[in-house]
């Protein structure tokens, strides 16, 4: 049989299990995005006798996306294309990104550099000519798939 073992800094080396030789790979649900573990597989024998650990690193991080807005307008003021979208529930929700492009199809530049906080955008150069999209981004970094531009009328 084999034992699987889990480690964290700082902490004992806890036993996840104790498998058959048929079992071939194990998926670990409790662990805390941005830790890292150690993790090791050991042979035992008959009377109990374990082989010599090989430790595998790894860190937890996270790679689902949030959502993506919905409800985006674009609508011309007087002081340039006012951006608006609807709310993204996400526990590690950073904030939005809005993208500008001439056309639908083209190619859609980030205007604001941090992830906004508030759910609407003044872009002070934008004209009616202009595309936009919003991505929702979270805490690691990943954004929303796109949604379908929007173009003030």
């Amino acid at each position: 049989s084999y034992r699987l073992y889990r480690g964290e800094q700082g902490k004992a080396d806890s036993l996840l299990g104790e498998f058959g030789p048929e079992v071939h790979t194990y998926t670990d649900r409790d662990i805390v995005k941005g830790r890292n573990y150690t993790y090791s597989v050991v042979a035992v024998d008959k009377a109990g006798n374990e082989s010599p650990r090989r430790e595998v690193r790894l860190e937890a991080r996270d790679h689902v996306p949030p959502a993506p807005p919905r409800n985006i307008v674009a609508k011309v003021t007087p002081k340039g294309v006012l951006i608006t979208w609807g709310r993204v529930a996400d526990p590690d929700l950073a904030g939005y990104y809005v993208y500008r492009s001439d056309i639908p199809t083209g190619v859609f530049t980030r205007l604001n550099q941090k992830p906004l906080k508030e759910r609407s955008f003044l872009d002070r150069t934008g004209t009616s000519g202009h595309w936009y999209k919003v991505r929702a981004v979270d805490t690691s970094g990943n954004e929303s798939p796109w949604k379908k531009a929007v173009s003030p009328r």
